[in-house]
């Protein structure tokens, strides 16, 4: 057969367009074969990293299932208690400890490990979890589950599982609703990336948790879980004897004394733990705004510690002019959180002695962050009455232990426990703070030095505090000023706690090699603004005035630091315009030759600042546009 050429030519067209047609799908499958590849790379890296990180990690749909049903089983079984629990009237539900030991037993009495988080609590059906964490230890891969009943009545569940390598906890949470039906809230897994079982049947571990820098605060993933139950006796010392001391805002269990060395106690804040042991109720301040009553002070201290009405008043702080120990709460200024601080004190041991006390080996238990079931352990000798009163003879810490403690802050400062004056107050200091004199290089200054006014303000502050605040003026900051008004000026600046910068604090502007003062300001960083800390400020800038001002009364003096710092909060500068450029006061008061003007500007602290004024001085700031008043 003869093939003509148009077929010959039309047969190898189609046989390039299926050649084509077949290479370009090959092209499309590859391209999309390649896309899949490079997914599936990504999903394994993605989840590489994510079995990295140890935090939120898959959950399966089996798991999260299991979870969810056996929560709501859980919750079931405690609902009538929860049903008929006094909850209050607050949002956030807090049901009565009782109740809470209730469904922990319940769920024990049903078979589950169960817990809470009150302290001395055991794990029911401990062994079982024990178990587990025994053959972990060896090996053996195994699961165990513990249920947590929460302070709300709510549920938590932990299922830890060991797969012979590594150990992982699945998380899930429920709480009831507003028809008291149980809802699951939250299912997380995690791996632990380490943990041990203590030979005190602690069971101590940290889980993944985000980290710096993709958190900028620290998440503590730390966790401590009693295995291993406290016996009754030990909870009862626990409980009577140790636990309302604790290890913060006093240092009863976290020092070493006795009868003979009781100088480093803590009086002051000591008081209102030993109120609570003895009213089995919280100390009211408010009840004493002067301070606590000499009496009632030592009456009380005196009944738990070995001590003299005098050695209690040589080593508190206490105002002999008003009669009254002074108090403070816990706050910024004398109180750093430390997770030491967040220990519970628990009793595993006690003795007998001889002469008849006991004396209790105590653990300092600590969950957060330090994780660790005796950060310290010491030894505390208590003394029995007949009447079922105790006192506290003495506290040692073992084994070297007072290093792991952080530095005690004592509830009033120390430093301002000093009661001496430093050196003898001469009166015409006050008269010399009205007079004003030309230095050198021609800078109006006031008549007497830094030294004068600390000496006077100690004097005032020690009539009623029985105690001085300021410190020499050779323990105070300063530096020759490099820039602004005050270039080649020396600046002392005074802070009563050198740690805590944002504290209320003094400044002085003085010329080099001399020490009479150009400008004076009491400053308060707004910024970290709390209500104490403010109270603080003020109190700085009534001493100040009285200084300046000693003819003025105390309701004047109140109320003229209280105007002047309001204008100060009206008045707010733009940065370029702060204290340093020089920038003209929105007001100035003025009596005699001592100014007063308020200054505040974005970024900066707030000012109450005194100068020394002429006539001249005063139309200078009144040209500039400053108000102008003149103080009666």
């Amino acid at each position: 057969m003869v093939i003509k050429k148009e077929h010959i030519l039309l047969l190898l067209l189609l046989c390039c367009v299926l050649l084509f047609s077949c290479t370009s799908t090959d092209k499309k499958i590859d391209k999309h074969s390649n896309k899949n590849v490079e997914q599936e790379n990504k999903n394994n890296k993605d989840e590489e990293e994510l079995l990295e990180k140890g935090y939120n990690l898959p959950v399966s749909g089996s798991e999260k299932t299991e979870a969810e049903n056996s929560c709501k089983e859980v919750m079931e079984l405690v609902s009538d208690l929860y049903k008929n629990a006094d909850k209050g009237t607050s949002l956030n539900i807090v049901i009565k400890s009782k109740v809470i030991r209730q469904m922990v037993k319940l769920l024990g009495n049903a078979g589950y490990q169960a817990r809470c988080n009150e302290a001395y609590s055991n794990m029911e059906n401990y062994k079982k979890f024990e178990r587990f964490l025994k053959k972990s230890i060896s090996g053996q891969k195994g699961s165990c589950i513990v249920y947590d009943v929460h302070t709300d009545g709510g549920i938590g569940r932990r299922k830890y599982i060991y797969n012979g390598k590594e150990m992982y906890v699945l998380a899930a949470s429920a709480s009831w609703d507003n028809n008291n039906k149980p809802v699951v809230t939250y299912i997380s897994s995690s791996r632990i990336k380490n943990w041990r079982y203590s030979e005190k049947g602690w069971f101590c571990y940290e889980v993944c948790v985000p980290e710096y820098p993709e958190v900028s605060e620290m998440v503590d993933g730390s966790f401590l879980v009693r295995v291993k139950p406290i016996n009754s006796k030990k909870r009862k010392y626990s409980k009577k004897y140790v636990f309302g001391l604790g290890y913060q805002g006093n240092n009863l269990l976290c020092s070493d004394w006795n009868a003979s060395h009781i100088k480093d106690l803590d009086f002051n804040g000591m008081y209102e733990y030993l109120y609570k042991i003895k009213y089995k109720k919280k100390f009211n301040p408010e009840k004493y705004p002067d301070g606590i009553p000499k009496e009632e002070f030592e009456k009380l201290v005196m009944e738990y510690i070995p001590v003299t009405a005098g050695s209690i008043q040589k080593y508190a702080v206490f105002n002999k002019k008003k009669q009254a120990y002074l108090w403070t709460g816990l706050g910024c200024f004398n109180y750093a959180p430390s997770s030491f601080a967040t220990s519970i004190p628990e009793v595993t041991d006690t003795r007998k002695n001889k002469d008849g006390t006991i004396t209790l080996t105590v653990d300092a238990v600590c969950e957060t962050v330090l994780c660790n079931e005796a950060v310290i352990t010491h030894e505390l000798t208590i003394k029995l009455s007949d009447n079922g009163s105790f006192t506290y003879i003495g506290n040692k810490i073992l084994h070297n232990g007072i290093k792991e403690i952080p530095s005690y802050q004592y509830r009033i400062n120390k430093k301002n426990k000093r009661t001496e004056m430093p050196v003898s107050i001469q009166r015409d200091y006050k008269k010399q703070g009205t007079e004003v004199q030309y230095s050198g290089n021609g800078k109006l200054e006031f008549a007497f030095t830094i030294e004068d006014f600390i000496n006077v303000y100690n004097e005032y502050y020690h009539n009623d505090n029985s105690s001085i605040y300021i410190y020499p003026c050779e323990e105070w900051y300063s530096y020759i000023q490099d820039f602004g008004k005050y270039k080649g000026m020396v600046h002392y600046e005074f802070t009563a706690d050198k740690e805590i910068w944002t504290l209320p604090s003094i400044t002085i502007y003085t010329k080099e090699n001399r020490k009479e003062i150009l400008e004076l300001t009491v400053n308060f960083d707004d910024h970290s603004y709390t209500k104490k800390m403010y109270k603080q400020y003020e109190e700085l800038c009534y001493y100040t005035l009285k200084v300046f001002f000693p003819g003025w009364t105390k309701k004047k003096i109140i109320k003229s630091y209280k105007d002047i710092n309001k204008l100060a909060y009206k008045n707010i500068f733009p940065n370029k315009k702060g204290f340093d450029s020089g920038n003209p006061p929105s007001d100035l008061y003025y009596q005699g030759k001592i100014g007063v003007y308020p200054y505040f500007a974005y970024g900066e602290s707030v000012r109450l600042c005194i100068i020394p004024v002429t006539a001249k001085v005063v139309e200078l700031y009144k040209k500039n546009g400053t108000l102008v008043h003149k103080i009666q």
